[in-house]
């Protein structure tokens, strides 16, 4: 198994049972949190009371927005019962929730409105973290937007289900844009956000603050105080990829890359791979793909996870003192698509999984 490949996802996801209270070692902590806070110095507010009203209203306004739109997803796996969030994408019933709670799970059931409503699934993609559920119901459903170009520190707001708790705002800003943690690769770039996440709230939609969806709740660090965010542009590729194709398809280029001087450089390509058709030589280094600017082997796998099957994609690439405009028709991949080097490749077969912070076991 190639060693970049992540386990399954299972991210912030609450497995049901009785909760516990772990009273062990509350009597020192608590004198301890009062002598800090009585040495402690005043602090000065870092704005104004006006300021925090306003930002409170409008948090408020994005949760009434959008919070009909958000259900708890309900699910059990080898280890037992599950239960995440998820949300609307149609007025149809068609549901976007985490791969941990609804990717390989059975029993699928969501509760929206007082209803417990049996699901399900239509597609689920391990690299980003996605699954689509369906059940039979109209349903609201959140209004898409981007997260393409949304600067560090950014606010958003996502709306979840803690625990056994109801559904839940919670206040944070964009703090960055991943492709890569702790050495190991995500199967597509990542939000990262400053925004806390507890059990329950895997698949929990993030909005910004006109209330349109920016991605969703995948995985938490640091004890739940930051969280990874996979971007709503994955979540319709899956959806447009079920809808094209009935299922999920994989598109490949057929190419073998290294990091060089920062960009990407081809070491080779599959023998009447769609690369090797469209002209692409070992040597190459890859600029841009589509939209995408190469900077490194992480930023073709980004974007090669969107590619779509007969769709022409425009790589623009540097031959010795030459740069070159060529045109790649991506294909579906052979049975078995041949890897030529150890390292990363955008064959299916070599194509690194997204990395999971595990916060629950």
């Amino acid at each position: 198994m190639n060693p970049l490949l992540a386990s399954n996802p299972a991210l912030p996801v609450r497995r049901l049972g009785p909760l516990g209270i772990c009273a062990l070692g509350f009597p020192l902590l608590f004198p301890v949190l009062a002598r800090v806070h009585a040495q402690a110095p005043a602090l000065t507010p870092s704005f104004s009371g006006s300021s925090a009203e306003a930002i409170s209203r409008e948090v408020r306004a994005v949760f009434e927005k959008c919070k009909n739109a958000v259900a708890r997803v309900e699910s059990t796996d080898t280890r037992g019962p599950l239960s995440g969030t998820g949300f609307f994408i149609d007025t149809a019933g068609t549901l976007v929730t985490s791969y941990s709670v609804g990717g390989q799970s059975t029993d699928l059931v969501v509760c929206h409105e007082e209803k417990r409503l049996p699901a399900r699934r239509l597609a689920a993609d391990p690299r980003c973290g996605v699954a689509l559920l369906k059940i039979e119901a109209q349903t609201p459903c959140l209004p898409k937007g981007s997260s393409k170009d949304l600067p560090v520190a950014t606010p958003v707001v996502a709306i979840g289900f803690p625990l056994d708790l109801p559904l839940t705002p919670a206040f944070g800003t964009l703090a960055g844009f991943d492709l890569k943690y702790l050495g190991r690769h995500f199967g597509v770039g990542h939000l990262r956000a400053n925004l806390p996440v507890q059990e329950g709230e895997s698949g929990a939609p993030v909005l910004d603050m006109n209330g349109h969806l920016v991605g969703m709740l995948v995985s938490c660090m640091e004890a739940g105080s930051a969280a990874f965010i996979v971007p709503v542009e994955a979540a319709e590729k899956l959806r447009t990829d079920y809808t094209r194709f009935g299922e999920l398809r994989t598109a490949w280029l057929g190419l073998d890359l290294k990091d060089v001087h920062s960009t990407a450089e081809v070491l080779a390509t599959a023998a009447d791979g769609p690369a090797a058709l469209a002209g692409i030589q070992k040597g190459d280094r890859l600029l841009q793909m589509g939209s995408h600017p190469i900077r490194s082997v992480e930023d073709v796998l980004n974007a090669s996870f969107y590619l779509s099957i007969g769709n022409p994609l425009p790589i623009r690439v540097q031959r010795n003192e030459e740069t070159l405009e060529l045109r790649v028709t991506p294909a579906a991949p052979p049975a078995a698509a041949p890897t030529t080097s150890a390292v990363p490749s955008t064959t299916p077969a070599a194509t690194p999984g997204a990395v999971r912070v595990d916060c629950t076991r």
